[in-house]
C-alpha cells in the first residue's frame, strides 16, 4: 500500500481527518497558515465538500486556489470532536462576520478557542474573503455555533443518518453553508435551518456524507421510553441490541459520481477515542453471520494502517475477502458508489453522535480525496402500539408482560395475539413515536420524540397494502404522496421533534382487507406477522419498526 496511506493514520488527528493528496505541481496553489491551540486539528472544508485537515499548534494548509476560495475554517479536538467554525473576521458593532477564505494565500494569525467556536487574530490578511458575510453576536460566534448546527428553538430538530444517500442530486453544494450558520452542509444537522434535521427533511441540500440507521424489533422486545421503560432501562436495552447481530445497523452510503470520481478504494478514519470505527473497532458488517455465527467484522483487510477499509462494491456488504450474503452479488468493479451497513458492537455511549470521522478515497494506493463527516443522532427505539382499538374495543398493550408466553402475554405477541372478527376487518392503531438520541449540545435530554417521519403498515414481509388502505385520524397526521419506494409509509406526520411525553401518540386505521391481497398471506389461522413502520420521509432504507401478530377469526 502507499505511503501516504500509511503515514494518514499514524497519528489520532491525521487518522481522524486525513489529508489530501499532494496538490500536483501544474495546480495553482495557495497556502493558508496560522497558529491553532495544542490538541486540536485545524480542518478545511471546500466548498465541494473535500476537506483537509493539518495539526494543532503552526500550522500551514497548502490547497489549489480553487478549493481554498469559499472554504471554511473548523477546529476538532484530537478526541474526535468537532470543536466548531473559526469566524475569521467579524465586524462587533454590525454583528457580521467572515467565514470564508478567499483563496488567496495568507496568514489568518492566532485562533483563540471560545465555546463552541473560535475566532481568528488577524484583522486584515489576504486569506480572507471580506464578500461573503453572515450573522455573528458581538463577539463572533455564529447562529450554529455550539449546536451543531441546529436552531436555538430545538423545537423542530430531528436526527440525520449514516450515508450520503443523494449526491449530485442539484442542491447546494456539500461543502457551502446554506443557512449561513457558521457551519458547512457536510456537518450541518439542519442544513436550512427550517426546524427539520437531516433525517426527516426530504428537501436538505445535498450531503457529502449524512448518517443512518435502521432498528427493527418484534412486539415481546420493544425498546421505547413509554413503553413501560425509564432512560435507564431503554439504554440497557439498546445496548443489548447494539452488541447483537442484525437487528440494528448504521449505514454509510457515498456516490462520488458526481465529480466523476471512482476511487478504488473507500477507508474510513477516526480518533482512537471514536471507537465505533478506530483501529481494533468491534464492528461487523450487517448480514454477514446471521445470529452471531462467524459475522464478518469490519476491520483493516487491506493492512494499510485504516481501522475499516474495504474494496468498493455496489452491494451493501461487498468486500474480495468475504462471501455476500446467501444468494446476493457482489460488484467490485469500478463504481463510483460505497455502500456499507454495520452493527457497532459497542454500548451506545461509545458511539457518540457528533463525533468526527472521515471517509477517504484512494486511488492507486494514496489518498486522492478525503471527506469529514460527523455521526449524526440515531434510532434509538422502535414506534410502539399504546392499543388497539378492534369492533369498538380498546385493548391496551401491557408491556410488562412481553417476556411472558402463553395466553397471558402481552397481546400482540405471537403466543397472544390480536384477534379480528372476520366481519370487523378495520382496526385503529394508537403509538408511540420513535425516539432518537438527544444533541446535548444543542440543550436536548437524552432522548427526543420524533416528529417529521412517514408511517404505514404492512403484512408479513414487506406486502403493501392498496391505496387507501390505511385512513390517518391524528390531526398531525395526512396522506402523503410518495415514490414507489415509500408506498410503505404513506401517511405523513406534520409534528417537530420534541421532549418526550407519553401524552404525545398517533393513530390510523388499517382496512386488512386492503392488505391481504396479491398474494399475501391470510390473517386467518394461528396468528400472522403484521408490521407498525416509521421511515425518513426521502428514504425508506432509513426506518425503525415493530412486528406484532394479529388474527381473523
Amino acid at each position: 500500500m502507499g505511503r501516504t496511506l500509511k503515514i494518514a493514520a499514524a497519528t489520532a488527528l491525521i487518522t481522524a481527518l486525513a489529508p489530501f493528496a499532494p496538490v500536483a505541481e501544474a495546480a495553482a496553489t495557495v497556502t493558508v497558515s496560522g497558529t491553532a491551540p495544542q490538541g486540536y486539528s485545524v480542518l478545511m472544508v471546500a466548498k465541494s465538500g473535500n476537506s483537509i485537515a493539518s495539526k494543532g499548534g503552526s500550522f500551514k494548509i497548502k490547497t489549489t486556489a480553487a478549493a481554498a476560495k469559499g472554504a471554511t475554517m473548523h477546529l476538532v479536538s484530537n478526541s474526535g470532536k468537532y470543536a466548531g467554525p473559526v469566524t475569521l473576521k467579524f465586524d462587533k458593532s454590525k454583528k457580521t462576520g467572515n467565514t470564508q477564505l478567499s483563496g488567496k494565500s495568507g496568514n489568518i494569525g492566532k485562533i483563540a478557542m471560545k465555546t463552541g467556536y473560535s475566532v481568528a487574530a488577524a484583522k486584515a490578511t489576504t486569506a480572507i474573503s471580506t464578500t461573503a458575510k453572515i450573522k455573528v453576536t458581538t463577539t463572533g460566534k455564529p447562529g450554529g455555533a455550539g449546536r451543531m448546527g441546529m436552531p436555538s428553538s430545538t423545537g423542530g430538530a430531528s436526527v440525520r443518518i449514516f450515508g450520503a444517500w443523494k449526491l449530485g442530486d442539484g442542491d447546494a453544494p456539500k461543502g457551502e453553508d446554506t443557512d449561513k450558520d457558521g457551519l458547512p452542509n457536510t456537518l450541518d444537522l439542519d442544513d436550512d435551518n427550517d426546524s427539520k434535521i437531516d433525517l426527516v427533511d426530504d428537501s436538505n441540500p445535498s450531503k457529502a456524507i449524512t448518517t443512518g440507521s435502521l432498528l427493527f424489533l418484534d412486539i415481546s422486545k420493544t425498546i421505547n421510553l413509554h413503553a413501560g421503560m425509564d432512560e435507564t432501562k431503554m439504554q440497557q436495552a439498546i445496548d443489548l441490541v447494539f452488541a447483537s447481530n442484525n437487528n440494528f445497523w448504521i449505514g454509510i452510503n457515498m456516490n462520488t459520481a458526481a465529480d466523476g470520481s471512482t476511487p478504488d478504494g473507500v477507508h474510513i478514519s477516526c480518533a482512537a477515542e471514536v471507537k465505533w470505527c478506530a483501529p481494533g473497532s468491534p464492528a461487523t458488517l450487517f448480514g454477514m453471520g446471521m445470529n452471531n455465527s462467524s459475522p464478518e467484522k469490519w476491520t483493516d483487510k487491506r493492512a494499510d494502517g485504516f481501522a475499516m477499509s474495504v474494496p468498493k462494491g455496489d452491494g451493501p456488504n461487498c468486500d474480495t475477502t468475504s462471501s455476500p450474503m446467501p444468494g446476493g452479488a457482489c460488484n467490485n468493479s469500478a463504481s463510483s458508489n460505497f455502500n456499507r451497513q454495520f452493527i457497532p458492537k459497542l454500548p451506545s455511549a461509545d458511539v457518540v453522535p457528533g463525533s468526527m470521522f472521515t471517509l477517504n478515497l484512494t486511488k492507486g494506493g494514496a489518498v486522492d480525496k478525503s471527506v469529514a463527516g460527523t455521526l449524526a443522532p440515531y434510532f434509538a427505539s422502535v414506534p410502539a402500539l399504546k392499543e388497539v382499538t378492534v369492533a369498538g374495543q380498546v385493548r391496551n398493550i401491557d408491556y410488562s408482560k412481553k417476556g411472558e408466553n402463553g395466553p397471558n402475554a402481552t397481546i400482540g405477541t405471537q403466543s397472544n395475539p390480536i384477534v379480528v372478527p372476520q366481519g370487523s376487518q378495520t382496526i385503529t392503531l394508537t403509538f408511540w413515536r420513535p425516539q432518537r438520541s438527544g444533541v446535548t449540545e444543542a440543550g436536548e435530554g437524552k432522548y427526543v420524540d420524533m416528529g417529521g417521519l412517514r408511517y404505514g403498515f404492512y403484512v408479513s414481509v414487506n406486502r403493501v397494502c392498496d391505496t387507501g388502505a390505511m385512513t390517518p385520524v391524528s390531526s398531525t397526521l395526512s396522506a402523503g404522496a410518495a415514490s414507489k419506494d415509500l408506498e410503505h409509509t404513506p401517511l405523513v406526520d406534520s409534528a417537530k421533534d420534541a421532549a418526550p411525553s407519553s401524552a404525545n401518540t398517533l393513530s390510523f386505521t388499517v382496512d386488512l382487507t386492503k392488505c391481504t391481497g396479491n398474494g399475501a398471506p391470510s390473517l386467518s389461522g394461528s396468528g400472522q406477522l403484521v408490521t407498525l413502520i416509521a421511515s425518513s420521509p426521502g428514504n425508506f432504507g432509513i426506518r425503525a419498526y415493530q412486528d406484532f401478530y394479529i388474527k381473523v377469526q
